[in-house]
């Protein structure tokens, strides 16, 4: 190997050990509490904000026939369906107004 190479080669290793070591390490910060602190915000966020997603939760009527009962947090409507087709044809109407 030529000299000027070998000297060439010593100086890159030298320059790269001193950038690696001048790398910031890992800390508890960066590994557990600024993740844990971001999903607990954004969970109290969402909470906060609230979702705009219907409920949909189903029941028994007093005749003992199931229905599903729909809330619409947008609008804060209550929804009666007396079967799983009308949920979907209300979601879909939900979705496409």
């Amino acid at each position: 190997m030529n000299p000027d190479h070998v000297t060439t080669r010593h100086q890159l290793e030298s320059l790269y050990n001193d950038k690696t070591a001048q790398r910031p390490r890992a800390t508890l910060w960066s590994n557990v509490i600024r993740p844990a602190v971001s999903d607990w915000g954004s969970g109290l966020l969402k909470f906060l904000l609230g979702s705009h997603d219907p409920v949909i939760s189903e029941q028994i009527d007093k005749n003992g026939q199931g229905i599903y009962e729909i809330y619409d947090p947008i609008t804060r409507d209550r929804i009666i369906c007396h079967s799983e087709q009308e949920v979907r044809a209300w979601l879909e109407q939900r979705y496409y107004q």
